[in-house]
């Protein structure tokens, strides 16, 4: 019984290291270096009372870039020589990264995640006027630049 008092304690304070661990290592990924990471392809499914209506797929459709002190620049591009600059602020957990982008805040689920690479998936879902579930599923795959 002694030891369960013992090891109890010390499993759980290793549990809580391990999860800011990984929120620390997320955060220090994102902005290291210039903190510019290149968005390789954005990947928007709409689905309307579970059923996929529409894909649309951007390959080189912007880039992220993530400030140390938590500022962020998020370009868009859709074609070649026409972006969208939006600045904001971000903050990460250990399975999701906020941006608060032209007063719009998105939180994405990071799905995959290393030094130079990610994936983020944003979801919204709402119901439409003719009473019609309508979800929205925006995937980013990014690079470090």
């Amino acid at each position: 019984m002694r030891t369960i008092k013992v090891l109890l304690p010390v499993l759980m304070i290793l549990f809580v290291v391990a999860s800011c661990s990984k929120e620390k290592r997320i955060e220090r990924h994102l902005h290291k270096g210039d903190g510019k990471w290149n968005i390789t392809e954005e990947r928007s499914e709409s689905y309307v009372n579970g059923t996929l209506d529409e894909v649309e797929v951007y390959p080189n459709a912007g880039s992220m870039t993530f400030d140390k002190k938590g500022s962020i620049i998020y370009t868009q591009t859709y074609e070649p020589g026409q972006e969208d600059s939006y600045g904001g602020t971000w903050t990460n957990t250990k399975d999701e990264i906020t941006l608060i982008v032209d007063s719009e805040v998105l939180i994405f689920k990071i799905k995959e995640e290393s030094r130079k690479e990610m994936v983020l998936e944003y979801n919204e879902s709402y119901t439409n006027f003719e009473g019609d579930t309508e979800k929205y599923v925006m995937t980013l795959k990014m690079k470090k630049a």
